[in-house]
């Protein structure tokens, strides 16, 4: 693991505890979409990356 990803998930350890129930589950919602996404490109044998989706 990279030093920016430890760093990422030390930013999220700090932070989650301190949100409401709704938004904690929120996020682990989010979470949970992107690794079904990356399993489902793995899965397809599709080497391209997921990307940021912005609206």
């Amino acid at each position: 693991m990279s030093e920016k990803e430890k760093d990422l998930i030390r930013k999220i350890a700090q932070t989650v505890p301190k949100l409401s129930k709704d938004k904690q589950s929120y996020i682990l919602g989010i979470a949970e979409g992107m690794a079904i996404a990356k399993e489902d490109v793995a899965d397809s044998g599709n080497k391209k990356e997921l990307q940021e989706v912005t609206a």
